[in-house]
């Protein structure tokens, strides 16, 4: 197991660093909460992440725009909580930014779009569902925001005998 915050904070910063052509242009802020999870988790869920982040930087900033991307990570509030015996406390990792936003023929699009239907699958092997939206608000643009929300399966310790 390992600390799924902490890795997807990495990732986060290395895809940030490789895809950004003008350095300083969009701003990458992290606000990411600390659970240890399982690679069977961990790997889709990183995967998931490196996508949503290529897409905000290539699809949201057109041109050199310049602008901020935010990744939480973050407990879903106790009262959203599953109920006790369930397979794990629910966490919510949400890409936003406040770039061009998304385009008025997105819902029917994204069936059509690889890197969607990528996603999807991904939240999928995770245990979650994605969502999204244009929920963040900066001036005259509206952003995009993607979010999936999933009940992290704390990794059971095991022994190997040789």
């Amino acid at each position: 197991s390992l600390d799924l915050g902490s890795y997807l904070g990495e990732i986060a910063k290395q895809v940030f660093r490789s895809l950004q052509m003008v350095a300083g242009a969009v701003r990458l802020r992290l606000d990411m909460g600390s659970v240890q999870a399982g690679l069977d988790q961990t790997m889709p869920c990183g995967l998931l992440l490196s996508e949503l982040v290529t897409n905000a930087l290539k699809h949201g900033f057109p041109e050199g725009q310049s602008g901020e991307v935010w990744i939480s990570f973050r407990p879903v509030e106790a009262v959203a909580q599953p109920p006790t015996g369930s397979a794990g406390d629910l966490w919510c990792l949400r890409v936003s930014d406040d770039g061009i936003g998304l385009p008025t023929d997105f819902v029917s699009r994204q069936q059509d779009s690889l890197g969607m239907q990528l996603a999807h699958s991904l939240a999928d092997q995770m245990g979650g569902s994605l969502s999204f939206g244009p929920d963040v608000e900066a001036g005259a643009r509206s952003g995009a925001s993607f979010a999936v929300t999933f009940a992290v399966i704390k990794p059971a310790s095991s022994m190997i005998s040789v």
